[in-house]
């Protein structure tokens, strides 16, 4: 079975033959004008020990993608196929510091097995003439190779500070080398060997542009003209491929597994890399977004429908017998004014009436069209203070159908997926300020946040379910014990519901608000207010956080 999937998720059209689909020759292609930028920042940051080696593989990388995108290497050159790699090779550095160049840095090295695609892209029949077709293949396979040995360093390093404190490059280096390794695995999956696109596309003239664009790209062992070149055909390429990315992505069955394979390495390059950081590359920002777009929607259409849970986690409206804290029906921006400068906690009810998400998500489920093959991370413990805690990366479905204890908490998923951006509005008040921070809070009945004080001002906008909340006042810090150093100095070290007294004397002197904040109602909470969280029912929150 082959599908069209337009980039809003719909079927476009039937079988192999039929319209145009997005041409990920031309993706890559224009994925090669981060290469110049990639390697300035590399060479301005000196990356110490690994720097020359970055830069001598990003050389490498980048010949053996121009000769993919190529795919029209001259006989000469085909002739001489061990050669071109030697001298490709030699562009990945050689011995570097009198050490293995090909044996990576710290002995990491891509896994040529996994990311081989020789004989196992398309199934139609293989050319006789073959030279050439296997210089395409080795390229590609060379290229998935290079591109995992920097994703798999740059993975490394992004472990070696606190996550606030790696260094940008790593980051950048991270998300550029994912993305260019998904690219590749769609092309490997999705529509075979980079010279067998003869179809013309839209934004794509016929033989006369296409054998332009060949001549155009330079071949795998001409590495430094490559790079000299790369910024003019980057620059016409970045056009294509921005019109091409509004069309549809051609799969078949049999591709899933390529599918999501690359899906996921969208999305570790957009969570681990710098996607959600950098301002200053929003054209390759916004590439890597919607070409994770498409492929979800590509890969939903190949899969079964999704079913709900034979028994759904319990949503029901959770009456609040015993608040503690005000509920204000919408109030002006002026009244609001009013709230914030008072600096207590209030609910405000009527200001989510208008979101699409109180009207079309009632229970998990109903994420899982838009989203439920994305990647997203998963706290693994009962709570972040506790020892056993740990994350996991997994499917929202997978988290959703299956995971049952995990919590998915302070994290920007609205970014990451923009296409569920648009069921939330961003609440006025939230505009009284410079706006900080959007996180998404899903989880099933139980999960908890321990006390902790935010240093923003906080709008928490309950979608589904209902949550249960202490809140405490800042001048009531001292009574709760928080933690003195380390990363948690902003937490409790009281544990809220079950107190240990003899450990804790001076927290039975604290006093707490208590209310419980149901779906479609808002809770302000003023900077420094001591919190804890507990949901009653399967849950999903949007917390903004201004200053």
């Amino acid at each position: 079975m082959t599908t069209m999937m337009d980039a809003r998720g719909s079927s476009s059209g039937g079988g192999g033959g039929g319209g145009a689909g997005l041409d990920l020759c031309v993706v890559v292609e224009a994925q090669l004008g981060v290469f110049p930028s990639m390697k300035a920042v590399l060479e301005r940051r000196a990356l110490e020990v690994h720097g020359q080696w970055c830069l001598s593989r990003l050389d490498g990388l980048h010949a053996a993608v121009c000769w993919v995108v190529g795919g029209h290497a001259k006989q000469g050159n085909n002739d001489h196929g061990d050669d071109n790699d030697a001298a490709a090779d030699a562009g990945d550095g050689g011995d570097v510091d009198g050490g293995d160049a090909d044996a990576g840095v710290g002995g990491i090295r891509g896994d040529e097995n996994d990311d081989h695609c020789g004989g196992a892209v398309g199934d139609g029949p293989r050319d006789t003439n073959s030279e050439e077709l296997q210089s395409s293949d080795k390229a590609l396979s060379t290229a998935m190779r290079r591109a995992r040995e920097l994703v798999d360093l740059a993975h490394e390093k992004l472990y070696e500070w606190h996550w606030k404190d790696v260094p940008i490059q790593w980051r950048e280096l991270y998300h550029v080398c994912s993305h260019l390794l998904a690219l590749l695995t769609l092309l490997c999956t999705t529509n075979g060997k980079a010279h067998q696109h003869n179809q013309s596309l839209p934004g794509q003239g016929g033989d006369e542009e296409r054998e332009a664009r060949a001549d155009a790209v330079p071949s795998g062992s001409d590495t430094r003209a490559a790079l000299d070149r790369t910024k003019d055909s980057g620059d016409l390429a970045t056009k294509r491929h921005k019109s091409l990315l509004a069309g549809g992505l051609r799969v078949r069955t049999e591709d899933i597994g390529g599918l999501r394979k690359a899906l996921h390495m969208m999305d570790k390059g957009i969570m681990m890399g710098s996607a959600l950081q950098l301002a200053g590359q929003q054209q390759q920002r916004w590439d890597l977004f919607r070409l994770a777009r498409v492929t979800h929607a590509a890969l939903m259409e190949q899969l079964s429908p999704f079913t709900q849970r034979s028994s759904p986690r319990s949503v029901s409206r959770v009456e609040d017998a015993f608040c503690e804290v005000p509920r204000v029906a919408l109030p002006s921006l002026t009244a609001f004014q009013r709230i914030m400068d008072a600096g207590e906690p209030v609910i405000i009810t009527g200001a989510m009436d208008h979101w699409p998400a109180t009207k079309r998500w009632h229970c998990l489920d109903d994420l899982l069209p838009v989203a439920g093959e994305r990647l997203v991370p998963v706290e693994v413990g009962s709570t972040y203070l506790h020892e056993e805690w740990s994350q996991r990366m997994m499917t929202l479905r997978e988290f959703v159908m299956a995971y049952r204890t995990g919590y998915l908490a302070q994290h920007p998923l609205f970014e990451q997926i923009p296409e569920l951006a648009a069921y939330v509005v961003t609440p006025d008040y939230c505009h009284m300020g410079e706006l900080v921070q959007v996180n998404a809070w899903l989880g099933s009945r139980g999960t908890v946040s321990p006390a902790h004080q935010d240093p923003h001002h906080n709008l928490l906008c309950q979608v589904i379910g209902a949550k249960r909340l202490h809140l405490y006042s800042t001048d009531q810090t001292p009574l709760l014990y928080p933690h003195e150093e380390g990363m948690h100095t902003n937490s409790s070290r009281v544990d809220i519901e079950a107190p240990d007294l003899a450990r804790f004397p001076q927290f039975a002197a604290a006093v707490p608000k208590r209310c419980v904040l149901r779906a479609g109602e808002i809770l302000y909470i003023p900077p420094k207010y001591w919190h804890h969280v507990r949901s009653l029912t399967e849950s999903l929150s949007v917390s903004y956080w201004w200053r």
